[in-house]
């Protein structure tokens, strides 16, 4: 028996699978996006040249640093509530109910890939409609618009954002998208970090790789009407890919 499935099964044994959703979705949150996020603060606010030249904008539209730490009150806040929300509902049921399979026998790698592959076409959609409606008149200018107050944007403003938008633009499309499916929670623990980390960098404002979904968010943030989902092909779809 390998350490990894010993160690699973130590923790389906110990903890009831409401709790282990719990931690593990806070785990994934501070791991896959906060620690990133703060990584990519300090070269924003230090900017060693090296990283400065990446910068996809121009220097003159960068916020300033006062700018990008007013922004962590937001972003700590939205974590927490989610963080708390989420443990309020798991509680209702005792931490007894979860959509997500909490098997001790790990999945196999065939069952992880098409989970995540489904997944990331699942969370493409509903994110892509979902921040379309963030795009309307009425829910921008009362909520939305917080979100894009960094035109040129940094890696922790991914959640820089209205608590609602938060919650059903950032969490909902990652949520859904692996509980219809009834995924093994590891899978979706690995389809989450990815997810986080992936908007982090989105947001990070550095062209890194030539990774076209940091590009193509930069516009998004830069222009406001174009580059509305994720992995590109809704907006081919819809025609709003630039």
């Amino acid at each position: 028996m390998s350490f990894a499935t010993s160690t699973w099964e130590g923790i389906c044994a110990r903890y009831p699978p409401g709790w282990i959703e719990g931690v593990g979705s806070a785990a994934v949150q501070f791991f896959g996006f906060i620690l990133p996020g703060l990584g990519f603060l300090a070269f924003d606010i230090l900017k060693p040249a090296s990283f400065a030249s990446r910068k996809i904008q121009q220097p003159c539209k960068q916020p300033s640093k006062q700018q990008m730490l007013s922004c962590l009150g937001l972003v700590f806040g939205n974590q927490l509530f989610l963080i708390a929300s989420h443990f309020f509902l798991l509680r209702i049921s005792n931490y007894e109910l979860t959509p997500f399979r909490m098997d001790s026998q790990l999945p196999s790698i065939l069952e992880v890939v098409i989970n995540c592959a489904v997944g990331a076409i699942l969370r493409d959609v509903v994110f892509y409609y979902v921040h379309r409606l963030m795009h309307t008149k009425i829910l921008y200018r009362r909520i939305h618009r917080i979100h894009h107050e960094f035109r040129a944007p940094i890696a922790l403003a991914a959640i820089y954002s209205h608590t609602i938008d938060h919650v059903l633009v950032n969490a909902m499309p990652i949520y859904i998208s692996m509980a219809v499916q009834r995924v093994h929670f590891l899978t979706l623990m690995l389809f989450a970090s990815v997810a986080v980390f992936d908007a982090a960098v989105s947001h990070s404002g550095y062209s890194l790789f030539r990774l076209p979904s940091v590009e193509n968010h930069d516009i998004h943030h830069e222009k406001g009407n174009i580059n509305f989902g994720i992995l590109g092909v809704m907006d081919w779809l819809h025609g709003t890919h630039a």
